[in-house]
């Protein structure tokens, strides 16, 4: 984050069909469920402070689908509009995870938490894999001033999602 070197963990679960393959060390696995179906594996990493709480957490996330069905920029949209209330988006582009089409959204809120003002940017990544017919779901909350260093990995972690 600021010119630091990080090792990268991979996290495999075969019973799941799914590998994280490019996640820093300063991300811990809080939470992991589900099975191939539908799951989801949660990050977080150290405490801004007392208030605000951890400095970053991600979500991936996949369900089943009908891949006949998905839209990458329709879900994408849908997804913008349940989950990123009160965002403004800053940056939208494709990304391409193994092959398959992957929407990525960049916006950012004010928070305020105790009479403390905070900026937070939130990431959002959606795309579906038609060899396992599911869709993923990559969610990520940032401090502001922590992004930019940060912003490469949240990148590398949604492209280095291997989903067969």
């Amino acid at each position: 984050m600021d010119g630091t070197t990080y090792f990268n963990k991979s996290y495999k679960d075969y019973a799941k069909n799914i590998t994280l393959s490019q996640v820093p060390e300063y991300f811990s696995k809080k939470k992991e469920e589900g099975d191939a179906r539908k799951g989801l594996f949660y990050f977080t990493t150290a405490d801004l402070d007392d208030v605000y709480g951890e400095v970053a957490n991600l979500e991936v996330s996949w369900e089943e689908t009908n891949p006949v069905r998905y839209h990458v920029g329709k879900e994408s949209s849908l997804l913008t509009n349940d989950m990123l209330v009160g965002v403004g988006v800053t940056d939208k582009k494709l990304l391409n995870v193994q092959g398959h089409d992957a929407y990525y959204l960049v916006g950012a809120k004010k928070e305020v938490r105790k009479s403390r003002v905070y900026m937070t940017t939130s990431v959002l990544a959606n795309w579906c894999c038609p060899q396992t017919k599911r869709k993923f779901v990559v969610k990520a909350s940032v401090h502001r001033e922590n992004f930019p260093g940060m912003e490469e990995h949240i990148i590398t972690i949604i492209m280095g999602t291997l989903c067969h």
